[in-house]
C-alpha cells in the first residue's frame, strides 16, 4: 500500500514536470495591468489579450524567429522577429532570452515560485561601474519560460505567471487562421 502511495505521488509530480501548459501572465508596467491567457507546447506559446478593446493574439515560434500578431477583429496578421525590439517589449518571454546575452548575469539560487522550482536569476548593466540591477527572473526549466519578472529601472513593472494547468495543445493555436491577410509592420489596419 506504501509502494502504490509512493508512485501515485511520483507520478502526480511527474506529469507536472514539463506539461504543456495554459495559465495567465499578469504584466504590469507604466501604471497599466494587462491579464494575458498563455498557452504552450514547450516548444511555442501564444498569447491571447485585449488592447483598446479588440482581442489580440501573439503567436511566438523561437525555433523559427518569428513572432506573429493576429488582429482576429479584421482578420490580418503581422510577421516580426523574436528579436525586434517591439516584440520583445511585449513578450517577456524573448526579453529575458535577450537579458542573456545582453547583461551580466547572476544566479542567485533556487526559489519555489508559483508552484514551480525556478532558478532565481539578476541580469545588471554589463559595462557600468557600479553594477545597476536591472531585472530579476524567475525561470522555470519545466515550464521553459519565467514564471516571474521583475524590472527594477521601472519600478513597479513585473510579469508574473499565475494559474498554470496541463493543456493538451491544439495545432491550429500555433497557426494563423485561413482568411487572414498578411499587413506590413508600416501598414495602419483599416
Amino acid at each position: 500500500m506504501k509502494r502504490t502511495a509512493l508512485f501515485l505521488s511520483a507520478l502526480c509530480v511527474f506529469s507536472m514536470v514539463q506539461a504543456q501548459f495554459k495559465g495567465k501572465m499578469e504584466f504590469s508596467g507604466s501604471g497599466d495591468k494587462i491579464v494575458y491567457t498563455v498557452f504552450s507546447d514547450l516548444s511555442q506559446y501564444r498569447y491571447e489579450f485585449e488592447e483598446n478593446g479588440q482581442k489580440m493574439f501573439v503567436i511566438t515560434k523561437p525555433d523559427a524567429g518569428q513572432a506573429l500578431i493576429l488582429m482576429p477583429e479584421m482578420k490580418m496578421y503581422m510577421k516580426t522577429a523574436t528579436t525586434d525590439i517591439r516584440s520583445m517589449m511585449n513578450d517577456p518571454v524573448q526579453a529575458s532570452r535577450h537579458f542573456n546575452e545582453t547583461m551580466e548575469e547572476k544566479s542567485v539560487g533556487k526559489e519555489h515560485m508559483n508552484g514551480y522550482d525556478c532558478i532565481k536569476k539578476e541580469y545588471y548593466t554589463k559595462n557600468s561601474q557600479p553594477k545597476t540591477l536591472i531585472y530579476t527572473v524567475w525561470y522555470s526549466d519545466d515550464l521553459k519560460m519565467p514564471v516571474k519578472i521583475i524590472d527594477h529601472v521601472r519600478g513597479r513593472s513585473y510579469m508574473e505567471l499565475r494559474e498554470v494547468e496541463e493543456w493538451d495543445p491544439v495545432a491550429s493555436y500555433f497557426e494563423v487562421p485561413s482568411g487572414y491577410q498578411e499587413m506590413n509592420m508600416g501598414q495602419t489596419p483599416h
